[in-house]
């Protein structure tokens, strides 16, 4: 496979946008794990370490949880109600029922 050099350095399909989503939600996460940490550390001494970091990953997957939840109720938001979304095997669906109301 022969890569010119403009196209160096460059995702196929635009997956580089598509990585950037992903990778900002990771660091905002990691940033909640790392300020529970340290404000733990900071208010019980650093002989806390274990507690601490156990204390900044709770805070981190309860941060994570909430967003995963919040994407949930969105998108059941967002669902509309009344398509189909199974038909008979071997039957096309008419078009009429594919596309229904405004898109």
């Amino acid at each position: 496979m022969v890569v010119s050099a403009a196209q160096a350095g460059r995702r196929p399909g635009g997956l580089a946008r598509r990585g950037a989503a992903p990778a900002l939600g990771i660091a905002v996460i990691s940033t909640f794990v790392a300020t529970a940490t340290n404000h733990y550390l900071a208010h019980r001494g650093s002989t806390a370490v274990v507690s601490a970091t156990v204390h900044g990953f709770t805070v981190g997957y309860w941060w994570a949880a909430g967003a995963f939840w919040a994407g949930a109720v969105i998108c059941g938001a967002l669902i509309r109600g009344g398509t189909r979304l199974h038909h008979e095997a071997g039957q096309p669906e008419p078009v009429h029922q594919v596309v229904s109301g405004p898109i």
